[in-house]
């Protein structure tokens, strides 16, 4: 009760206790446990999509998605490949171990670590997945949306556009355009330098 001397008069104390100590066991049950394993799950369908999943250490997970680089039709999930070893080889020793409630301050190490390897790129791409991992992870703990754990819904609807990876195959672009559409994206946006 010490440390209500200085932010309330006296005749406040026990209530002040009293919410003193709710609040610390409410923080005791919102408390996420460590991350205990971070694995990935490339996407074998030709593409460059990788799943990221963290595991906590009372076995929940939060899965994330990242990409990057250029489909190998001759080996599919190969383009993952970068983005993997980026994910496993410099993010995931940062992060192993550490609480994974603290989504926010994570992020701002990892990234402030990771400044070396410059601020765009396969790093951040790789950093997306993690953070969405951890932030589906929270979710989960908390049983509530991610959308409130960030403050709640601005609006009831948004627009949307599918963009898709780099394919550098006509009929492959003219199969994911056409799917796009038909699942309802009235707009498409495409990383092809040449088609």
């Amino acid at each position: 009760v010490g440390w209500f001397r200085c932010l309330a008069p006296r005749s406040s104390w026990p209530s002040l206790a009293v919410a003193y100590c709710t609040v610390a066991a409410l923080l005791r049950i919102l408390h996420l446990a460590t991350i205990e394993q971070i694995r990935i799950h490339p996407l074998n369908h030709g593409h460059t999509q990788l799943l990221v999943e963290i595991i906590d250490a009372d076995g929940v997970s939060g899965i994330g998605e990242c990409w990057w680089g250029i489909p190998d039709q001759a080996v599919p999930g190969r383009g993952a490949d970068p983005i993997a070893a980026t994910v496993e080889s410099i993010i995931a020793p940062r992060i192993h171990g550490r609480d994974a409630g603290n989504v926010q301050r994570l992020w701002y190490e990892t990234m402030d670590f990771g400044q070396r390897y410059g601020d765009q790129g396969i790093f951040t791409m790789a950093l997306a997945g993690v953070d969405l991992a951890l932030w589906d992870l929270l979710g989960k703990t908390r049983q509530a949306p991610v959308v409130e754990l960030l403050g709640g819904a601005v609006h009831d609807t948004i627009p949307a556009y599918a963009s898709l990876p780099p394919l550098r195959n006509l009929d492959l672009l003219a199969q994911e355009c056409k799917r796009a559409a038909n699942v309802g994206f009235a707009g498409i946006k495409l990383h092809e330098h040449t088609a």
